[in-house]
């Protein structure tokens, strides 16, 4: 594993693309609900647009800091498996592998975004689709 480590800090406001109900338009142009998307939506969006490169990070670790309203998410990432540390809010929700949508707080995040979450727990693989101009790696 990889020593490198970056901390990025997501901003703590209100993501409105999270609201259940808020429409996403897959690479293939079909609109979904943000509260239907499934692993495979993921999936076949990237392998249909190639400027799409699916991300997986595996959580690690989690620091909740009371006083800043940040909780410290420390994932393993990419095939370097290098270490990046996210603060976000306890109700920003991320795509859980195979799964669905999880945060730290499930109810925080239902009050914000009326967005039904699981526990985001340790070893969860999280995924996102990020523009990519470098060589594309697809999970299985």
């Amino acid at each position: 594993p990889s020593t490198f480590q970056q901390y990025i800090s997501a901003p703590l406001n209100n993501h409105t693309h999270f609201h259940k109900g808020s429409l996403i338009q897959l690479a293939s142009g079909q609109m979904k609900k943000v509260e239907d998307l499934e692993t495979q939506d993921f999936i076949s969006s990237a392998r249909s647009n190639q400027d799409l490169t699916l991300d997986h990070s595996t959580l690690v670790k989690i620091d909740k800091d009371e006083a800043s309203g940040c909780v410290g998410l420390t994932f393993r990432v990419g095939r370097e498996n290098h270490l990046v540390t996210v603060c976000a809010a306890e109700d920003h929700p991320f795509f859980v592998y195979g799964s669905s949508w999880s945060s730290i707080s499930p109810s925080l995040s239902m009050a914000r975004y009326s967005l039904s979450c699981s526990q985001l727990s340790l070893g969860d693989v999280c995924i996102s689709l990020t523009n990519s101009t470098h060589p594309r790696s697809i999970m299985p």
